[in-house]
């Protein structure tokens, strides 16, 4: 925070001015003032002893302090920081509503609104790959996306290339957030329990609009070495339009995070049932080459409709980003509000009981950070040398 001296050297100067035209000689005794900084009176000879605290005296008159130590000046007052400069709303791009991402979407806009001066709308579309070119008109501030839709969107990668012409989208992070726990998720009436029972029959592959989801799903056939010539391969509109896939039955699995509210309709229609990945660190390896995820065993448990039994299931980052030319103020204050209550997020959203403040900042982050958001994670202490660093290796990138 700036420290403004201002009135306390004008302050200085007047008095310079005054004593001088009533001293004798010019340069008497310095009252054993002392000072760490040049001074900036051009009137005043500089002293020759070190000073904690710049003088509000000039050093040609003797001290009239009382203070326990005879000769230093009082501690100036620190000005408040200048408030934030905010608009009065910003608009926040998710998935359709009833997705898992918009879900979360809702839940930063709420705390976001409750506790900024701003109004944080949310704007429910088919996915990153519609809101992103948002970004470039200036319709949209911030969105929600998981890392690797982020990433390419940054780069302007895989479906991000046409419509960024090649050039990537202005984009930041905010904050990393909660980490999304999916699978293939099929009717429980049917006769599908692992991956090898997908052949013969039909699977959500392609999610329009959602590039990351489909490249989950291609490194869910990556891991789990599926022929995708035995599978029938279909095309869902959404992610919700996959699950009403299963439930219609124009397809026999889809793949869905946990806590995806239409996943509740599957359940109550026909069941819901999760199937495994290989956690093996080859099959990893080989889901890596197309989505950054790691694969962990789930227990069944509220907010995890479909998980059975102990299921092994895919887990990835998500990420609340900005424009880059989004104001520092702006992301100061969402930064601040979400960071300082956190806590009220899970009671909005099961989904976001992970998106608490120790996960804000990564050190493998994926896009390059919000100067706004360095700032505010600088004075919490918690930007590192490492958090640095790739930083720097990112923005080089963008040279």
């Amino acid at each position: 925070m700036k420290k403004k001296y201002s009135y306390i050297i004008a302050c200085a100067l007047a008095l310079v001015m005054l004593f001088s035209l009533a001293a004798c000689g010019g340069g008497g005794d310095t009252g054993g003032q002392t000072s760490d900084q040049p001074s900036t009176q051009a009137s005043t000879p500089p002293s020759s002893e070190p000073s904690d605290q710049p003088s509000s005296q000039p050093a040609s008159q003797p001290s009239t302090q009382t203070n326990d130590q005879p000769g230093t000046s009082d501690t100036p007052a620190i000005a408040e920081p200048a408030p934030l400069v905010l608009p009065s709303m910003i608009t926040m791009g998710t998935h359709p509503t009833g997705s898992l991402y918009n879900s979360i979407g809702s839940g930063l806009a709420t705390v976001g609104t409750r506790y900024t001066p701003m109004e944080i709308k949310v704007s429910a579309m088919s996915g990153p790959v519609e809101w992103m070119p948002m970004f470039a008109t200036g319709e949209i501030e911030m969105g929600v996306l998981n890392c690797w839709d982020a990433q390419q969107a940054w780069l302007g990668g895989y479906d991000y290339d046409a419509i960024s012409r090649g050039e990537g989208f202005d984009v930041r992070l905010v904050t990393n957030g909660s980490y999304n726990i999916a699978s293939y998720l099929v009717a429980a009436d049917s006769d599908i329990y692992e991956a090898e029972d997908l052949y013969g029959k039909s699977m959500i592959l392609s999610v329009t609009g959602s590039a990351g989801i489909t490249m989950q799903n291609e490194a869910f056939l990556a891991n789990m070495q599926l022929d995708r010539s035995r599978i029938t391969m279909v095309t869902a509109t959404s992610i919700t339009d996959g699950v009403d896939a299963v439930i219609e039955g124009r397809a026999a699995a889809t793949s869905v995070s946990t806590g995806v509210a239409r996943t509740e309709e599957l359940e109550s229609t026909r069941g819901a049932r999760y199937i495994n990945w290989d956690p093996s660190p080859e099959a990893v390896a080989r889901a890596r080459e197309y989505f950054p995820i790691w694969v962990e065993l789930v227990e069944p448990g509220p907010g995890r409709t479909g998980v059975v039994e102990p299921t092994y299931m895919m887990h990835f980052s998500n990420y609340l980003v900005s424009r880059t030319d989004v104001t520092d103020d702006v992301v100061y204050a969402v930064v601040q509000a979400l960071w300082e209550n956190y806590q009220e997020l899970a009671d909005i959203h099961p989904g976001l009981a992970l998106w608490t403040s120790d996960r804000f900042v990564i050190d493998d982050f994926l896009v390059p950070y919000h100067p706004g958001a360095i700032r505010f994670y600088k004075e919490q202490g918690i930007w590192t040398d490492a958090c640095e660093a790739q930083q720097q290796a990112l923005l080089a990138l963008e040279s």
